[in-house]
């Protein structure tokens, strides 16, 4: 998914974890509901339909992936694994 934006590629996607912290929906791409099939083949359809949609979307998306470099998405990680390793602590 990460790819795909970069590439200026809109994605649909499911609105889970991961994913709705990252697609803005209807700016870079479209998130439904997991496991509404209709929802995504329609959000598909759009795409396939509007050219300049897709294009907008595309690139969107690569412009929000310019920071989403590897350096930061892997102090990112740590961040989480951080809180994680907290969170564990606090619960002991």
């Amino acid at each position: 998914m990460l790819e795909a934006l970069a590439c200026g590629v809109p994605v649909v996607v499911p609105r889970t974890q991961g994913f709705r912290d990252t697609v803005r929906h209807e700016q870079d791409g479209f998130l439904f509901v997991p496991g509404d099939s209709s929802s995504a083949s329609g959000f598909m359809q759009r795409l396939k339909d509007d050219p300049q949609l897709r294009s907008s979307m595309g690139a969107s998306g690569r412009e929000a992936m310019k920071v989403r470099t590897v350096s930061a998405v892997v102090a990112d990680l740590l961040q989480w694994y951080a809180r994680g390793q907290q969170r564990g602590r606090l619960q002991q």
